[in-house]
């Protein structure tokens, strides 16, 4: 392989990510009119098999408590060596298979193979993957990484409702997770609404957390989230067709 790497040295930059210099030698690898078979990528089939890669790794590496974490009484910032932990218990694969299955995910056509593992990381892994997020300080991309995962399931014919709850779960308490991980089953998994999908699905695995004996949500609140930025009362609002982002003005 270094073989390979250093005679193609005036196109990749070969270190410990191997990484392309030239769009132009991306557009070779990719064209079947100009790259030789033995090359030539195809990246319906790529896409495929990094997502498959991806739940693999998952599937394989997330665990409660990844970081053994011995408080849930301490923030993030204030556990000593925390990003130390995080590099040692979420090595580089694992962290990459969080930060962009989806996206290998949303290249894809209906695939019942595929559909097997996103559906066991629905029922299994949501809340371990939302672990890693904090833990890196990523949990800002779980939102449109939900509304990719919503998009493929729609495309492919497959319920939805669960992972629209996870994306519903992630807007509410975004803010507590990115703060203190543990606050995912402390906080968030015992004051979502207990008839939908998230706490259905898990709270059951959870019985020594915190309980909700009476009240609290039946459904999700419809205001999820507050947008700032303006100074002054906002007069308009857009939404855009695919209805990921919002314009507004005051």
């Amino acid at each position: 392989m270094e073989y390979i790497f250093t005679g193609l040295q005036s196109v990749l930059d070969y270190g410990s990510i191997i990484q392309i210099h030239h769009q132009s030698f991306v557009d070779f690898l990719l064209n079947p009119k100009e790259c030789p078979p033995s090359f030539l990528i195809d990246p319906t089939r790529e896409s495929r098999n990094l997502a498959l890669c991806c739940l693999a790794t998952m599937k394989r590496n997330l665990r409660f408590n990844i970081c053994e974490l011995e408080s849930s009484h301490v923030r993030n910032e204030d556990v000593p060596n925390l990003a130390l932990r995080a590099e040692k218990c979420i090595p580089p694969y694992l962290s990459y298979s969080a930060r962009y299955w989806a996206s290998h995910l949303a290249e894809l056509a209906s695939d019942d193979e595929v559909y097997v593992d996103v559906k066991y990381f629905m029922d299994h892994l949501y809340l371990f993957w939302l672990e890693v997020l904090s833990l890196i300080k990523q949990i800002n991309i779980a939102s449109s990484m939900l509304h990719s995962l919503i998009g493929w399931l729609r495309k492919s014919n497959q319920d939805d409702s669960l992972a629209t709850d996870m994306q519903k779960f992630v807007a509410a308490f975004a803010s507590i997770i990115s703060q203190s991980t543990p606050h995912i089953y402390i906080s968030g998994l015992p004051f979502a609404p207990r008839r939908l999908g998230v706490s259905k699905q898990y709270l059951g695995h959870y019985p020594r957390t915190l309980a909700v004996r009476s009240g609290g949500y039946r459904s999700w609140p419809s205001i999820q989230n507050i947008c700032t930025g303006h100074r002054d009362a906002v007069f308009s609002a857009f939404f855009s067709p695919d209805g990921r982002r919002i314009v507004s003005g005051s």
